[in-house]
């Protein structure tokens, strides 16, 4: 059987326009808002959390995709952790038997970025991503790009800022 191109979503298809005026499948849309983080994240997975929804591209997320944010958001700071390890001991260390071999933390480290890069596809948050996704960032005034955060986000991390720290 051919192999055949994934089919562009149709919120990608708004995104980047439909030239071609092709007939557009209707898709289920993504359920609720994004805003706050899963309850059993910890300080720093909130705060990574809430960085990656401010950054988000505009208008992608829903809360829908809240569970592959979470897996996003636990790898990345993972990632993090690990790294910290390497760096403090070194891509080789000495084991109790006294033979050299690997940081085990490397392992963890190569593990979490494979999660992220996987992740990072499914919610645009690399420069392929935002490619193939077309999205492009809104301009604030001034000139500068980045993402605006409105309407019922902006009334609730006004209400509970602390929720999301």
């Amino acid at each position: 059987m051919p192999r055949t191109k994934p089919r562009v979503p149709a919120a990608i298809v708004k995104l980047r326009g439909n030239p071609h005026h092709r007939a557009m499948i209707e898709e289920p849309a993504g359920v609720g808002d994004i805003w706050q983080s899963p309850d059993w994240f910890d300080d720093e997975q909130r705060a990574t959390w809430r960085y990656a929804v401010l950054h988000a591209p505009v208008g992608l997320l829903s809360g829908s995709d809240r569970d592959v944010m979470a897996v996003w958001v636990a790898a990345v700071v993972e990632h993090r952790r690990a790294c910290k390890e390497v760096a403090r001991l070194g891509q080789v260390v000495q084991r109790s038997d006294g033979t050299v071999g690997i940081n085990p933390y490397m392992r963890v480290m190569n593990a979490q970025a494979q999660i992220i890069l996987r992740t990072c596809q499914e919610i645009g948050f690399s420069p392929a991503a935002r490619a193939h996704l077309g999205a492009r960032s809104p301009e604030l005034p001034g000139g500068v790009r980045g993402s605006v955060i409105a309407g019922d986000l902006a009334a609730y991390l006004d209400e509970k800022p602390d929720k999301l720290h």
